[in-house]
Formats: structure tokens, C-alpha cells, sequence
């Protein structure tokens, strides 16, 4: 559950802070990395050093949210 919870934060933090004001396509993806670098992740991993256990499966979980902004920052929509 707390895979999830980040999964869904990494996500939705990211796509907040893109419709808050930030056009994507106006700034340049190195810009929108360094807001995803300071403000998204820090904010989704907060606690992670508690996860005692992580399986290959939240890992992917983890990876799959973390291709979505990537891939969205760099604007290759599904």
C-alpha cells in the first residue's frame, strides 16, 4: 500500500504541478527535470527508508511511475 501511495503521488504531484501554470511545452524538458527532481520526487519518497520490504513488483510500480513523467516531460504521449 505504501508503494502505491507513492506511485500515485509521483504521478499526481507531477501532473499538478504541470496544470497549475506550467505549460510542458513551453519549458524546456531540463527545466521540468529540475522541478521534478526538486519538489515531485522528495515529495513521493518522503518515508521510503521506512519500506522494509520492496519487491520486484513495486519496483516496477516505482519505474512505471517514474517513465510516465519522464516520458511526459519530454512530451511522448501515449
Amino acid at each position: 500500500m505504501l508503494i502505491a501511495g507513492a506511485c500515485n503521488k509521483l504521478r499526481g504531484t507531477y501532473l499538478s504541478i504541470c496544470s497549475s501554470g506550467f505549460n510542458p511545452s513551453s519549458l524546456s524538458p531540463i527545466t521540468l527535470r529540475t522541478i521534478y527532481q526538486s519538489v515531485v520526487v522528495p515529495k513521493a519518497f518522503y518515508g521510503c527508508e521506512l519500506w522494509t520490504v520492496i519487491g520486484a513488483s513495486d519496483m516496477l510500480r516505482l519505474e512505471r511511475s517514474h517513465r510516465f513523467c519522464i516520458k511526459s516531460m519530454q512530451q511522448f504521449h501515449p
